[in-house]
């Protein structure tokens, strides 16, 4: 649990510069904003990131959090990145950067302060542990990802559907109407 214990110490420090990593997706003039305002309403994405990566970084450590809360928090990240126009890498793989802090600004730390084999088996059990829980969201938040962009493109398609009906009834209507011009005129 030592390594726990640290992640929850770093949290803070580790929280934000995972948060970094989901900005770096967007472009670079948008993310002092999104980064700056807390305002829920003016800026959503950075709430939204906000709220929802501090979950998953607590579920990742094993933190007693209900399914549904962390459902909830990597659908609400996910459809943010699903409306967007940004390839699946982009959008859920800052979700995999989360091993690498950990592994780089935890594990790596403790092992160097930590000799004994005991310790160092723990730490590698604890570190295996988180790593996969981590897995485990990267795997769900690419399904959900697959799911949201599969809607988008559909809700794309019906629209096209709409408007291409629409432009069939006013030509349907426009030729009844040059057909009953034309018929007035030879009478």
């Amino acid at each position: 649990m030592l390594l726990i214990e640290k992640a929850k110490q770093e949290k803070n420090v580790l929280l934000q510069k995972w948060v970094d990593k989901y900005y770096a997706a967007y472009p670079l003039g948008s993310t002092g904003f999104i980064r700056t305002s807390l305002d829920r309403f003016k800026n959503p994405i950075g709430v939204i990131t906000q709220t929802s990566l501090n979950t998953l970084y607590d579920a990742a450590l094993g933190e007693d959090i209900e399914l549904s809360g962390v459902h909830r928090a990597l659908e609400d990240l996910v459809k943010l990145r699903a409306i967007q126009e940004m390839p699946a890498s982009r959008a859920v793989g800052p979700m995999a950067q989360l091993k690498t802090l950990f592994k780089v600004e935890v594990f790596d730390v403790l092992v160097k302060e930590n000799k004994d084999s005991k310790v160092l088996q723990e730490l590698m059990n604890d570190f295996f542990m988180v790593e996969s829980r981590i897995d485990s969201l990267l795997l769900l938040s690419l399904d959900m990802y697959a799911a949201d962009r599969e809607k988008v493109y559909q809700l794309r398609v019906e629209e096209v559907h709409r408007s291409q009906s629409q432009v069939v009834r006013w030509a349907k209507l426009r030729e009844e109407k040059l057909t009953t011009n034309h018929n007035n005129s030879e009478e």
